[in-house]
């Protein structure tokens, strides 16, 4: 990988993001910082609503929320920006120099280094909850796979958003569905008996469930559970890295 245009074409990424803003990159840290104190307030302060029973933490209700979106938000971001990343790109997709690999690299690239700054936030509220424990130290670890995905699933929208247009269409409904079909605003076990195995399916529910046991109860998700969520991912990321390299020829002649 030539690691100058990489870097190049990383800084115009995240550049365009908040351009013409007057702080710029600084809304990286604002927005989620905004988010998170409302969802505290308004969980919190307000509506004093307990996560794990009537004896729970009020802000332990505000930090479950704030993980489940924080998952969620990779993948609509993920899904949003792979899918419009050659269209908006047309004139660097017909240069040869440019290889189309970086161009969804940098994109994804940008929306992961988005997502960690969520993260440190969510980080550094459970710690003001709670304090420090062991645990937090294995964050890192559940993180991994959940972006090793994002990147797979950009690998496959990114293609298939040109060659199938309808797909555009689709994606809002996709990510509106996944933040209710998700366990955002519940946990598994919350859901009837019968339907509940179908939520393991969901690519969500692991990183969602597996951090708010970290974060929340300081412990360790099932290890079986863990170890095959990311065997799924990592069989999942060779297979969209194979549909890319087979179908990105063609996206020059169709943007």
């Amino acid at each position: 990988m030539n690691r100058l245009l990489f870097v190049q074409l990383l800084k115009q990424e995240l550049a365009s993001r908040y351009r013409n803003s007057l702080l710029g990159m600084l809304w990286m840290v604002f927005l989620p910082l905004i988010a998170l104190v409302l969802y505290t307030f308004v969980f919190g302060v307000v509506l004093q609503s307990k996560w794990g029973g009537d004896s729970g933490d009020p802000y332990a209700y505000a930090l479950a929320i704030f993980i489940g979106l924080s998952v969620h938000t990779l993948f609509a971001e993920t899904m949003d920006g792979a899918s419009h990343v050659f269209l908006q790109n047309a004139h660097l997709v017909k240069k040869v120099a440019v290889p189309r690999l970086y161009l969804v690299l940098v994109r994804l690239t940008g929306i992961i280094l988005h997502n960690l700054v969520i993260w440190l936030l969510v980080l550094g509220f459970a710690l003001w909850m709670a304090g420090f424990d062991p645990h937090v130290l294995l964050l890192p670890l559940l993180l991994l796979p959940l972006y090793v995905g994002a990147i797979a699933l950009g690998l496959l929208l990114a293609p298939l958003a040109v060659y199938v247009r309808d797909l555009l269409q689709l994606v809002p409904g996709l990510i509106l569905a996944a933040l209710f079909l998700s366990p955002v605003f519940y946990t598994v076990d919350r859901l009837p008996q019968s339907v509940r195995p179908l939520a393991w399916f969901n690519p969500l529910t692991v990183p969602i469930e597996s951090i708010r046991a970290l974060l929340l109860e300081h412990r360790l998700y099932d290890v079986n559970t863990l170890v095959a969520y990311a065997v799924g991912i990592s069989l999942f990321a060779g297979l969209a890295y194979w549909f890319f390299r087979r179908v990105e020829q063609g996206v020059a002649d169709l943007v």
